[in-house]
């Protein structure tokens, strides 16, 4: 017996209407934007944003979204729980954090763990997104009237032929 794909959509994608796939997909892109992400920081990864990083930071003007995201995250911070945030706020405060120059070594180990916090979440947020790709991905298969692998698979075929189709020099 074959294992059959999870689906992000569920259920068999052949048997069910592509409206009923369609409302799947909206709910679930409207589900994972209102998302909040729960980030946590110590207290020496508070002070380094807050006294180091965010009054020394240099940044070109057409980040002024992403920093006002972040400076708002930074602010609501808290050592002892976990504060709700939107994954632009989160990534803009890891790009920012990554991005961010040093000098000297008395900072680097606080740097590291507040990277590592950052990342844990990132990577739920990059997952989250890979999962509404791939919903829509099936939708779009089921529109076809395929199955995802076929899908697949008519696009390996496509590149294998592609890639066989290039041209060589004359000898």
């Amino acid at each position: 017996m074959t294992k059959t794909a999870e689906r992000v959509l569920g259920g068999d994608i052949n048997d069910t209407p592509i409206e009923t796939l369609g409302a799947k997909f909206e709910e679930l892109s409207k589900t994972l934007a209102e998302k909040k992400y729960g980030v946590k920081m110590s207290t020496d990864g508070i002070a380094y944003l807050t006294l180091e990083l965010l009054p020394k930071f240099s940044w070109d003007n057409r980040g002024a979204f992403d920093i006002i995201e972040m400076i708002e995250l930074v602010n609501r911070l808290d050592s002892e729980t976990e504060v709700p945030a939107s994954k632009e706020a989160i990534r803009a405060l890891f790009h920012f954090v990554l991005a961010g120059k040093s000098v000297g070594v008395d900072h680097v180990h606080t740097i590291k763990n507040v990277l590592l916090a950052l990342s844990e979440v990132v990577a739920v947020t990059n997952a989250d997104d890979q999962m509404l790709q791939d919903a829509g991905f099936e939708l779009q298969a089921a529109e076809q009237g395929i199955t995802p692998e076929k899908a697949v698979e008519g696009m390996q075929e496509s590149q294998v032929a592609t890639e066989g189709n290039t041209l060589q020099p004359v000898k």
